[in-house]
């Protein structure tokens, strides 16, 4: 079994999305407010740890056979719940593979078509749904939100870290 949370730490998720806001220009650009750096990197430097943790923790343990429905699970809570200014799914994205890298040794993989889909599909629930989005909310698989990223779990592609395809 595979626990998101004996791989993956909230200062992993924070540090990604920091990284991401140092090197991207883009973050923050299709966003409707702007901040200066170092306001954006205060906020990201103060979201709660215990926060980010319950939605790790929130993720069941998992067999690497259902690596998809963990994905979109982590990506459902991670991009709903909306943590960070920018960048909620590439962190996710980036975080995800990161525990499942260092349990497996593999990385999930959504092809740039899918993974644009994904995002733009993902986006405009979350402002349908947005304040309806909870961690308890979100456990449900029924949720209309899990439901987005569970469309796209037949999409993944399964691969060796740094490798080729799995499955």
């Amino acid at each position: 079994m595979i626990r998101l949370s004996e791989h993956l730490r909230p200062e992993d998720i924070r540090s990604l999305n920091r990284e991401l806001y140092k090197r991207d220009a883009a973050y923050l650009a299709s966003d409707v407010w702007t901040e200066p750096a170092t306001e954006t990197l205060r906020h990201i430097n103060n979201v709660k740890s215990s926060k980010v943790q319950a939605a790790i923790n929130a993720v069941e343990p998992f067999e690497e056979t259902e690596i998809p429905r963990a994905w979109s699970h982590h990506m459902a809570l991670q991009c709903g719940i909306h943590f960070w200014p920018d960048a909620n799914h590439r962190t996710a994205i980036i975080g995800f593979n990161l525990a499942l890298e260092r349990a497996t040794g593999w990385n999930v993989v959504l092809g740039p078509e899918m993974g644009q889909r994904c995002v733009e599909e993902s986006k405009a629930a979350r402002k349908k749904l947005y304040p309806n989005m909870t961690m308890a909310k979100l456990a449900d698989a029924e949720h209309q939100y899990r439901k987005v990223f569970a469309e796209f779990e037949s999409a993944l592609v399964v691969t060796e870290a740094g490798s080729g395809l799995l499955y």
